[in-house]
């Protein structure tokens, strides 16, 4: 079981250090100064929540390694970008969820509810940009 929370924590870590350069990257080429802002904090938010995870990939055991990906398109549309982070928070919620189930003491359910709580928050206001941005 403890191999499968750290191959978790690491999937997390993966997610979250994508989460932090992509919300910094489309923040520097957004020009509406809500989302702009917005995702600023996401990015900050991402950053806290991979330094967390790491520190729990090093006490529950596990290292960590760093591998780069050829960097991906990042110039798209607004709503296609938005659209992207929704569907990794998607992605990172669910992650999270399976944390709380294989968790087995209450430290790190309530470690994976706060991420998980960070996550929906995420998903919540892009949601609520993407309307507006749609209504636009």
């Amino acid at each position: 079981m403890a191999s499968d929370l750290v191959a978790l924590l690491k999937r997390g870590l993966q997610l979250e250090y994508r989460g932090l350069f992509l919300y910094r990257i489309h923040a520097a080429e957004i020009a509406d100064p809500e989302v702009r802002q917005t995702f600023v904090r996401f990015g900050r938010m991402e950053q806290e929540h991979a330094a967390l995870l790491g520190q729990k990939i090093l006490e529950s055991g596990g290292t960590i390694s760093y591998s780069m990906k050829p960097l991906e398109e990042v110039q798209k549309p607004l709503l296609a970008v938005i659209e992207e982070h929704l569907a990794a928070e998607k992605q990172a919620i669910a992650l999270y969820r399976k944390g709380i189930e294989i968790s087995l003491d209450d430290e790190m359910v309530e470690f994976f509810a706060r991420l998980v709580g960070d996550e929906e928050e995420h998903q919540r206001v892009l949601t609520g940009i993407q309307a507006r941005i749609a209504g636009q």
